[in-house]
């Protein structure tokens, strides 16, 4: 968030279509909830002591979650398969990632045509993905399915021939956010949900995702999203 490449990268995302930010989008989404889906499997590791003083809304004591260890993730040996595995070590059970992505995420909303690709891609879920523990664990949304596209010619790095069946990331089902985003509403409501969380981290999260929730919905209610999608998350976010 800081310096130069977070605006430069909103800029070329400004000058994409909706339907082209909805797609880089979902790929971002589908990343991001990869990583959940694993740090769920984490909560059962002992965690660090919170910070000591609950009013200090630094975000670098958001960096002290984070577990000792990572569960062996089975990758494919390539590259994008070593950079996701670097990828995990840096912020799975880190705050701080958490928090940048939802920073992120809510300075992009601010600009109209990104805005609407966000929400198509179904960005509201990242307000979900704030909260999700192994007692919330965001069914029907971490593992997201994707459709097989056209076969293509391609060249090998050998120079032949190969037939490349690029696959298309559906979109998160809309049904799917707005269950889970129901449950989330409830289970905020127990002492020991917040009690997982403590006072310090979960305020801050409603306080960041308070942001983001008004970024992306914005105040025109017929463009984009139902009255029950926006009616939950303004809930979730006003608690």
């Amino acid at each position: 968030m800081s310096g130069d490449t977070a605006q430069h990268l909103v800029d070329v995302l400004a000058d994409c279509s909706r339907e082209h930010t909805a797609r880089i989008f979902s790929g971002v989404i589908r990343l991001w909830l990869e990583c959940i889906g694993l740090q769920i499997k984490n909560d059962a590791l002992t965690r660090p002591a919170q910070p000591t003083d609950p009013t200090d809304v630094n975000e670098e004591h958001f960096q002290f979650i984070k577990c000792t260890e990572i569960e062996e993730v089975t990758l494919d040996k390539t590259f994008y398969g070593h950079a996701k595995r670097d990828l995990w070590k840096r912020i799975v059970d880190v705050d701080a990632a958490l928090i940048h992505v939802i920073q992120f995420a809510t300075r992009a909303a601010r600009q109209n045509t990104i805005r609407l690709g966000m929400l198509d891609a179904g960005g509201l879920v990242i307000v979900l993905a704030a909260f999700a523990n192994s007692n919330f664990k965001l069914a029907g949304l971490i593992s997201v399915p994707t459709r097989e596209g056209e076969v293509k010619r391609a060249k090998s790095k050998h120079g032949r021939s190969v037939d490349v069946t690029h696959k298309t990331l559906l979109p998160l089902s809309t049904v799917a956010i707005n269950a889970a985003a129901a449950t989330l509403l409830v289970v905020m409501r127990y002492a020991a949900f917040r009690e997982f969380w403590g006072d310090h981290r979960f305020n801050a999260r409603l306080s960041f995702c308070s942001s983001l929730v008004d970024s992306l919905l914005g105040d025109d209610e017929a463009e984009w999203g139902s009255r029950e999608t926006r009616t939950l998350f303004k809930e979730i976010v006003s608690l």
